[in-house]
């Protein structure tokens, strides 16, 4: 699966990714 044109290499690194988009829109509010 791509997003955004970026292809991660497996699937821990979308995992932490995810988390990461996560924690950030959640700290910003």
């Amino acid at each position: 699966m791509c997003l955004g044109g970026w292809c991660p290499g497996n699937v821990w690194t979308a995992f932490f990714m995810a988390c990461t988009v996560f924690w950030l829109e959640t700290i910003r509010n």
